[in-house]
């Protein structure tokens, strides 16, 4: 759908102005159009805005975008990149699809803005790099499956800027209000996939989103069998073409979680999984690691990162290395299963929100409104 279109479906659902368009090869704002938000608007961004959970797909639902779905320049993701990845994400013998037509079903779940990525800190400066992360998840029998793929899009400021201005204004359309908790979005919960506020915003998406700018893709998925078992590994992509990165600490592109296991561990001195147990130096390194002040996902393995709401689970409020901020960093949590790796996906048919996505999240809304106060 066309950048004209999505205005034409803003203006027939909700009898309002044209969603202001970004410019693909500027990096600073167009010109001011009424439906831009601006400075007054700053204070009533919250984290269901820049990171939005869609409601998990059913057997009668329709709507949702797929891994197929063509987007900015090709398919969300482009068979090159679909190739790359392990055949099935939740490696099971009994499954009747795997590889392309694996993959060519994967819903999109969710999506995750941010306008300076990869960054310590909620500050804003030139040399910050705008993304939007799309959340894939293939369906299973008794839900969605037990993996996930992140994919994360390049954008100018001027275009994730406009997908926050869709977002924001279709869920002001909807009479949306802020949840309680980060968890899927009430608007979208409430319509619908078919609803004004899910069409409005996905078409907006494949308008920003796709084969053109995908810059990388990572991914995890779980393995049959007992001991628990997940894979986790991640891909750069440069024009199409995916090439295995390594991940930060841990010198691997690849890494194992079998029962307690990690190989490789990462060799970050805040990998608390190699402390001992009940020692206030492994909760206090769990801390950092789930806080955005002190690390980024660059700057950890995976499965450290993944592990922190198992570790934290039991946690007392106050101590020194917990993240605050004054937005809320309320999540409806990964249900305190320790076999729930899911940061902002579904467990089954339960949504699973992360508290280092929550934090991030709010990180997130103050970096918008740092930019809107001066928009």
């Amino acid at each position: 759908m066309s950048t004209i279109a999505t205005r034409a479906l803003l203006a027939l659902l909700f009898a309002a102005s044209a969603v202001g368009c970004a410019a693909e090869t500027e990096d600073t704002d167009a010109t001011e159009t009424e439906d831009e938000l601006r400075a007054k608007d700053a204070a009533s961004l919250t984290t269901s805005d820049v990171s939005v959970l869609f409601p998990a797909p059913t057997g009668s639902s329709a709507g949702h975008l797929t891994a197929s779905t063509v987007g900015r320049g090709g398919a969300f993701l482009p068979e090159s990149v679909v190739d790359a990845l392990p055949s099935r994400l939740d490696f099971s013998t009994a499954g009747l699809t795997s590889g392309r037509l694996y993959y060519a079903g994967a819903n999109l779940v969710g999506l995750r803005l941010d306008p300076c990525s990869g960054r310590l800190g909620t500050d804003v400066v030139p040399a910050c790099l705008a993304e939007v992360r799309l959340v894939f998840q293939p369906s299973g029998t008794g839900g969605m499956v037990d993996g996930a793929v992140h994919a994360f899009y390049r954008l100018t400021r001027t275009e994730v800027l406009s997908l926050l201005d869709t977002i924001v204004r279709a869920r002001k359309a909807s009479g949306g209000r802020a949840p309680s908790s980060l968890g899927v979005h009430p608007v979208a919960a409430r319509e619908g996939m078919q609803g004004a506020f899910a069409r409005v915003v996905t078409a907006r998406v494949k308008e920003l989103a796709g084969a053109q700018n995908l810059v990388k893709v990572t991914f995890f998925g779980r393995g049959a069998g007992r001991p628990k078992k997940w894979t986790f590994g991640q891909f750069d992509v440069d024009r199409g073409l995916p090439t295995a990165a390594t991940i930060t600490t841990v010198g691997s592109t690849t890494q194992l979680l079998d029962g307690s296991t990690v190989t490789p561990a990462s060799s970050h001195a805040d990998n608390f999984m190699k402390l001992p147990a009940f020692d206030d130096s492994r909760r206090d390194a769990a801390l950092r690691v789930e806080n955005p002040r002190f690390h980024t996902p660059n700057t950890m393995g995976c499965v450290e990162c993944h592990e922190t709401p198992s570790e934290l689970v039991l946690l007392p409020p106050g101590n020194r290395f917990q993240f605050t901020s004054p937005i809320s960093t309320a999540v409806v949590g990964t249900g305190g299963d320790a076999e729930n790796l899911h940061f902002f996906s579904y467990m089954g048919r339960t949504a699973s929100v992360s508290q280092r996505t929550g934090n991030e999240s709010a990180q997130v809304v103050e970096r918008f409104r740092t930019i809107l106060r001066g928009r």
